[in-house]
C-alpha cells in the first residue's frame, strides 16, 4: 500500500476505486534500460493481459520521472515495503552490511539516521526469515 504522507499507516483509497494512485514500483532489467522503455513494456503487458474473468483494457504510459527524480522509497511506500525490495534487491546482504551503507539508507528511507532507524526495529531473527516478504 502507499504510504499516507508522513505517518507510516496506508492510505485510503477512494470509493470504488482499490488504489487512488497510478504509479508503480519497479526495478530495471538492467542499468541501461531507461524509465520510458520500462513504462512503455508495463503498459504493453497490462494492455495485452485478459483473462474470462477479466476483459483487456488499454493502458498507456503517462510519465517520466527522469527529470524530476522521486524521492526516497519511504515517501511512497510502508517501511515494511521498503524493507522488502531492500531485501529483494539485496539479497544475502547482511542487516548490519546494508546499515552501514548510506547511499542505500538514503535511496530506501530518506536518510540513513532515518534507515538505521528502521531497520534497528527488525529483529535479526526476522531478518534472516527466507520468506519475510511473503
Amino acid at each position: 500500500p502507499r504510504r499516507d504522507g508522513e505517518s507510516n499507516e496506508p492510505m485510503k483509497s477512494i470509493p470504488g476505486m482499490p488504489y487512488h494512485w497510478f504509479s508503480i514500483v519497479t526495478l530495471r532489467g538492467s542499468p541501461q534500460e531507461t524509465p520510458i522503455e520500462i513504462g512503455k513494456k508495463l503498459a504493453a503487458s497490462f494492455s495485452a493481459f485478459s483473462t474470462p474473468e477479466f476483459e483487456s483494457k488499454t493502458f498507456q504510459f503517462r510519465g517520466d520521472s527522469s527529470s524530476t527524480p522521486p524521492l526516497s522509497l519511504n515517501n511512497y511506500l510502508l517501511d515494511r515495503d521498503c524493507i522488502m525490495y531492500l531485501k529483494k534487491i539485496y539479497f544475502g546482504v547482511s542487516k548490519e552490511d546494508i546499515m552501514q551503507d548510506d547511499e542505500t539508507l538514503a535511496e530506501f528511507f530518506g536518510s540513513p539516521k532515518e534507515g538505521k532507524r528502521v531497520l534497528s526495529g527488525v529483529s535479526d531473527a526476522e531478518w534472516e526469515r527466507k520468506m519475510w516478504y511473503d
